[in-house]
């Protein structure tokens, strides 16, 4: 790779927002969490978000969970969670923006 085309990324332990999001063709449905999520908040936000907001959008058992390939998304106790609730699941990689519904809205 050439230098001239790779672009510097910042990392810093300042406070943010994650925003989870559930969307259909119809309706999007938001959630905003002010504070660091780590695995065990972000498994209890898919054990109390997920199934609801499929079921809330009517989506039934028909829906696509995307997630990146974030620390806290790939941790054992959330791959697990999601082997045995949701069938279908879409990664993309990380700091890809372009790949990212969310990013759109």
């Amino acid at each position: 790779m050439l230098t001239k085309n790779l672009c510097g990324t910042l990392k810093h332990g300042a406070e943010g927002v994650m925003v989870w999001v559930c969307m259909s063709v119809t309706a999007t449905q938001f959630m905003f969490y002010r504070r660091s999520i780590y695995r065990y908040m972000y498994h209890n936000i898919l054990k109390q978000n997920v199934l609801a907001s499929a079921e809330k959008l009517s989506f039934g058992t028909t829906f696509k969970l995307h997630q990146d390939n974030h620390p806290k998304h790939t941790s054992k106790i959330c791959r697990e969670w999601c082997l045995y609730h949701v069938k279908q699941q879409l990664y993309s990689p990380p700091q890809s923006p372009d790949l990212i519904p969310i990013e759109h809205l």
